[in-house]
């Protein structure tokens, strides 16, 4: 047992001997070694001194084994590590929205998720009495559609309003009409509706009850045999006792019977005698021009040339806007009932 310990302190004192021939060899500690040289700095891993965050930076602390100086480098911060969840899944017409969160240190915040395009599916459409033969484009994704002939989701209508189409089917006061033909954009036959007129009522008889203080007033359509009636409060002004009446519906009529019945199918005719009363009226204003400018009167004759001039805007102007006028001169007379 003692053979077998002194054997092991041998050993140990051989291994110790020729590690310390090794260190004497080395440079880095035969330089150390030597008194008054600046040490060849040998630094170890160093020792964390403030811990870097996603922002900050930390800084650690190296330390030399040969003689023990200490030096202090920074360490960069860790920047963050971002994790994403989906707020609002984007579509074919509205924006989405995901959010952005830091598993260190809980930052965080959105971003925009562009709105997809529409996954389209063309699907040919067969013209009908009604519709034109058309393309119809389907999203996939969320149902949209449009028609290629209106890129809009309104399919077209047959155009017959050449001559070739008829009305099948006369509208009445309640009841729409038909027109048929051969449609001008597509060429098939094809049909359209043709709205309902409405009643044209017309007063034909009006009782008043004086008991009740009402007037009964009796309708009748001028364009078929319906009537209606209906019951209108009497007014009193002053002690007397009278119906009211819905003036303001016999001006606009009065108006827009200038309008669609004078003033509309007559407008060339009015402008074109515009034109003649125009070049009459000029034929006596130029003569006098001329003898006020003859007889040396410049201020005359510029005081009739003004005149004329202005005659004829103010006239025509008022042959224009006559619709207009009409209009408010209704409205005036109105406003003083």
């Amino acid at each position: 047992m003692k053979v077998r310990v002194w054997l092991m302190i041998a050993l140990l004192s051989l291994v110790c001997a020729f590690c310390g021939t090794l260190m004497a060899s080395d440079p880095i500690f035969a330089d150390a070694a030597e008194e008054g040289t600046p040490c060849s700095h040998a630094w170890d891993s160093g020792s964390t001194e403030k811990a870097p965050d996603c922002t900050h930076s930390g800084s650690k602390v190296l330390t030399c084994i040969l003689c023990g100086e200490k030096i202090t480098e920074p360490i960069q911060p860790l920047g963050h590590n971002y994790e994403t969840a989906v707020i609002k899944e984007a579509t074919c017409t509205e924006t989405g929205k995901i959010n952005y969160y830091c598993l260190r240190c809980e930052a965080t915040y959105e971003e925009v998720i562009p709105a997809t395009e529409h996954n389209y599916f063309k699907i040919e459409i067969d013209g009908d009495a009604e519709y034109c033969h058309d393309w119809k484009y389907e999203c996939q994704d969320c149902g949209a559609i449009y028609y290629e002939s209106t890129e809009t989701e309104e399919r077209t209508t047959h155009d017959l309003s050449n001559a070739t189409s008829t009305i099948s089917q006369a509208p009445t006061c309640t009841a729409s009409g038909i027109r048929t033909g051969t449609c001008a954009l597509c060429g098939e036959e094809g049909s359209m509706e043709i709205p309902a007129l409405d009643h044209d009522w017309v007063v034909v008889d009006q009782n008043f009850d004086e008991a009740s203080n009402t007037t009964t007033v009796r309708y009748e359509c001028s364009r078929c045999t319906s009537t209606k009636s209906e019951q209108v409060k009497a007014e009193t002004d002053g002690g007397g006792i009278g119906v009211s009446v819905d003036l303001s519906e016999i001006l606009n009529r009065v108006a827009e019977y200038y309008q669609e019945s004078i003033y509309g199918p007559y407008q060339s005719l009015l402008l074109m005698l515009f034109g003649i009363f125009a070049a009459i009226w000029g034929i006596p204003v130029g003569v006098s021009y001329i003898i006020a400018r003859k007889q040396d009167d410049k201020e005359k004759a510029k005081k009739m040339l003004v005149n004329f001039v202005v005659g004829i805007v103010v006239s025509f102007c008022l042959l224009v806007a006559a619709p207009f006028l009409v209009n408010v001169f209704m409205q005036v007379i109105l406003s003083l009932t």
